[in-house]
């Protein structure tokens, strides 16, 4: 919930604020209203019957309203970095960032096609117009290109860096087509990446991987680049002959870009590597059929088969710190409020919590215990050495390894070359 509030809020009002820019420039207003009201209709009814079912559930409101008081002192409301200095701080270093990595070589791309397109205009006398709409279809496909080429294996970046590209080339072509007649499209194309930049301030400082927000720039860029390819005058040719030209500039720099991202996503992996590497192919466990790098597919059926070696059906199992992926490996029931680490542990460790927040305290996992009825019979630290090089077990400060030593006995532990795992049962 708090990842939720703090990262995707800005997505929420970005979208409220689209939804209230059409209603103003349509002429027709009552035709998205109308549309729009069933989508939020459909949303209020969704929250009121799963409302609905949770209250039946826990036996009333009053049980939710507690679980979201509790919730709201989770530690993701107190990492560092959340708040009003720190976001603007990462803003304008995004800015910076995207100045210099996408805005300055995108500048010498253009003038680079220019000035060599400067040389055919005095040889051809064509326009300077003609010369700029097509100095600007060219550096659009080898901008493409070179993000292939650069980004292949980050989705996010290829496409943040394609998105910013074609916005600054879909402003390019509003400047010579007149800023008066496209003053709404420009507004509903750039105001909400403004709101969103914005409102980021105040919520998580995620605008490094929010490259979408502006992709339709890169829609409209493809449309007005064929609309301006058409207007413009090319001599020596027949209307027939520019028709072509135009159609396939446009074909070529729609394949262009829509291979930078199909390649920027296929080529990343989240958290494993680019897809060309994946080339172990898990034959058991509960990834079976799943392509991933050998050694941490073999690393994963190993962690699986301790497990499974360790729990039955009949046990009640809370995996400790950063393990999501162990619920799926065992028939146990789960005794955790959070298949992730909901004390962030790893965060704590690598002291990314603000100081006036007791992070070593383990109020989130008591208060589950209670309102669930019961507490864990095994407690399974699972330590990912790639991701995390200290347990909490180990820190004498954590509270929870009060409850673990007076409750608990460790009775299996290995040192698995990636997913270790050490046991504790429940005392008898």
């Amino acid at each position: 919930m708090a990842l939720t509030v703090l990262a995707h809020s800005a997505q929420l009002f970005t979208a409220i604020y689209v939804l209230v820019m059409f209603i103003a420039f349509e002429r027709k207003r009552y035709r998205t209203l109308y549309r729009s009201c069933w989508s939020v209709a459909g949303g209020i009814l969704t929250a009121a019957v799963i409302i609905a079912y949770l209250s039946v559930l826990s036996g009333g409101i009053k049980p939710i309203i507690d679980g979201i008081a509790i919730m709201l002192q989770a530690p993701y409301f107190h990492v560092k970095g959340v708040g009003y200095y720190s976001s603007i701080r990462v803003l304008i270093g995004g800015t910076l960032r995207v100045i210099r990595d996408f805005f300055l070589p995108g500048c010498v791309i253009f003038f680079s096609f220019m000035l060599t397109a400067d040389i055919f205009r005095k040889k051809f006398k064509v326009d300077t117009k003609t010369i700029l709409v097509f100095t600007l279809l060219f550096a659009q496909i080898v901008n493409a290109v070179v993000c292939i080429y650069r980004y292949s294996n980050y989705s996010n970046i290829i496409s943040l860096n394609v998105s910013f590209s074609q916005a600054y080339a879909l402003l390019s072509l509003l400047f010579v087509s007149g800023w008066r007649k496209h003053i709404s499209l420009v507004l509903l194309v750039f105001t909400p990446f403004l709101v969103f930049y914005l409102l980021n301030i105040f919520t998580w400082p995620g605008l490094g991987i929010r490259g979408y927000i502006l992709f339709p720039s890169v829609m409209l860029s493809i449309l007005l680049t064929f609309f301006a390819l058409v207007k413009t005058s090319i001599p020596l040719l027949t209307s027939v002959q520019k028709s072509i030209i135009s159609h396939m500039s446009v074909i070529l720099l729609a394949a262009a870009l829509s291979a930078s991202y199909a390649i920027g996503y296929y080529g990343y992996v989240y958290r494993d590597g680019p897809v060309h590497t994946l080339a172990y192919r898990m034959e058991r466990g509960v990834f079976r059929g799943l392509y991933t790098l050998e050694e941490r597919g073999k690393a994963l059926i190993h962690l699986e088969d301790e497990i499974r070696s360790v729990t039955d059906e009949n046990d009640t199992v809370l995996f400790m710190d950063q393990a999501p992926q162990a619920y799926l490996m065992t028939p146990a029931v789960h005794n955790a409020p959070s298949t992730w680490d909901i004390r962030l542990y790893s965060y704590v460790y690598n002291n990314m919590i603000v100081e006036d927040f007791d992070s070593k305290s383990d109020f989130l996992l008591q208060e589950y215990f209670r309102a669930a009825g019961r507490e864990p019979g095994k407690i399974i630290y699972v330590q990912d050495k790639e991701r995390l090089e200290h347990l909490s077990l180990w820190d004498e400060d954590y509270r929870f390894n009060q409850y673990v030593e007076q409750h608990f006995t460790q009775t299996y532990a290995n040192n698995a070359e990636q997913f270790s795992i050490i046991v504790f049962e429940r005392n008898h």
